[in-house]
């Protein structure tokens, strides 16, 4: 579950929410994400600079 901070669902908050979280998987499960266009994703190059992650 993503637990993000007292700030509320920001593009900011977001990000370090789904990195914190997605960084503990097994690498078959964080191979990719499937990002939504809502203004709360705003952040997704940061989370692919962050995490590796393919968004």
């Amino acid at each position: 579950m993503f637990r993000c901070t007292p700030t509320g669902l920001g593009a900011e908050a977001v990000k370090d929410a789904i990195a914190a979280t997605i960084t503990t998987l097994p690498g078959q499960l964080r191979r990719s994400l499937t990002w939504d266009r809502g203004k709360e994703l705003a952040q997704h190059a940061h989370l692919r600079i962050d995490t590796g992650l393919q968004v």
